[in-house]
């Protein structure tokens, strides 16, 4: 198995510390595991995502801008 980059994608900022994914994680599975870190005693800043070395994970990007929840098979 070849070992090289990985694409990955912000799912929620804690502090000095992100919560990551794979680029691959269905957008809708990042949409449902940041509505469920939203709110919760562990609930990640949803500050912009600028400076960080890792994008945001669409879906992420969706929950926290209001959108509804992507289709499934997404």
């Amino acid at each position: 198995m070849p070992y090289g980059p990985i694409d990955l994608r912000l799912l929620a900022p804690f502090g000095d510390r992100l919560l990551i994914t794979r680029a691959d994680l269905p957008a809708r599975h990042a949409w449902l595991v940041t509505g469920a870190l939203v709110g919760s005693p562990l609930s990640p800043g949803t500050e912009a995502a600028t400076g960080y070395a890792v994008p945001w994970h669409p879906g992420s990007a969706d929950f926290l801008q209001g959108h509804p929840e992507p289709a499934t098979d997404q």
